[in-house]
């Protein structure tokens, strides 16, 4: 799972509250989420190692050899140690990611040019103390989808050590100063960006998640969002519609959710309830389409067991459970 999946998990605030309760409830605690977040590292590691790191260009001026002009290509991101790392919610707003001492390889192939001579030579780039606090908001649209936003994000390369490999070591080392700045500028800028990216990512599924599931020829089974969710520093309230709803005709239900109070237990790490209301809901619609109509004949019966059924009538709508 990654960490889009991970925040799809916990998904909405600050959207229009469309009824008073929901018929579907759901709490996410913060050993789930910190569960999740554990199960999700690997595939965030693979989305850091795609990340395109900037060519980085520049000039410096050595004892004897006079201008250098150089420029750093090929950047890749080869090994990457996110291991001590936390997540964490945000009261009202949505999660905290924190990453604290990580470490990151990325290599590259560097070229320099001066007047008297052109070389290259493949360098390796050590990235040590990298530390990134991220946080993301979590909200809804006026549909019921959930949505996300990049709610702030700071960021540190640490220290870097640069390694050169083929090629004449010597003479790189002359200017291994000068080149270490810009490129640990360049990979610090990238940090804030992969994470707004992965962010923006997460949106786009969100957006697309359907907030109307099909049940049946008679029904469908609304799952929007309904309003701002109940967030503090232990748990996750998610509110879901939980309807059903006639799929070519609408009714009133004649009856109202009522509210749905989950127990306080942070050992588990997800609570759900399904309401009466989300069940009445399914057999007021299928009562009204007539799905749950059938005509009973005698040859449907068992003759050793019955001889005959006489139903004089049902009360009226009622089709509570």
């Amino acid at each position: 799972m990654e960490l889009s999946l991970i925040l799809l998990t916990v998904s909405l605030i600050l959207c229009e509250t469309k009824t008073t309760e929901p018929g579907i409830k759901g709490r996410l605690t913060l050993r789930g989420l910190q569960y999740g977040w554990q199960v999700g590292l690997e595939e965030i590691h693979k989305q850091l190692k795609t990340i395109e790191i900037p060519e980085v260009r520049g000039s410096v001026s050595v004892t004897i050899l006079g201008r250098i002009d150089y420029y750093v290509s090929k950047l890749q991101i080869k090994n990457l140690d996110l291991s001590s790392s936390d997540i964490s919610f945000s009261s009202d707003t949505g999660v905290n990611v924190f990453i604290n001492k990580g470490q990151i390889q990325v290599s590259g192939l560097l070229n320099i040019n001066s007047v008297l001579f052109s070389a290259s030579s493949w360098l390796e780039l050590s990235v040590q103390e990298l530390t990134l606090n991220g946080t993301v908001g979590i909200t809804c649209d006026d549909f019921g989808h959930g949505a996300v936003w990049n709610a702030g994000c700071s960021s540190n390369a640490g220290n870097v050590n640069l390694r050169f490999h083929g090629g004449a070591g010597w003479l790189f080392s002359m200017f291994k100063g000068a080149v270490m700045g810009p490129i640990h500028d360049a990979l610090h800028s990238q940090i804030c960006p992969a994470f707004s990216k992965a962010v923006e990512n997460m949106e786009k599924v969100l957006i697309n998640l359907p907030v109307t599931l099909s049940v049946d020829e008679a029904a469908l089974f609304d799952i929007s969002l309904l309003g701002p969710p109940l967030i503090t520093e232990k748990t996750f309230d998610l509110l879901v519609k939980g309807e059903f709803d006639g799929r070519f005709h609408h009714w009133d239900l004649p009856l109202s959710p009522e509210e749905i109070i989950l127990p306080d237990i942070d050992s588990r790490m997800l609570l759900m309830a399904v309401s009466e209301y989300t069940a009445n809901s399914a057999g007021f619609v299928h009562y009204k389409t007539g799905a749950l109509k059938i005509n009973i004949t005698d040859d449907m019966v068992s003759g050793d067991t019955f001889k005959e059924i006489n139903i004089l009538s049902f009360p009226k709508d009622q089709t509570a459970l």
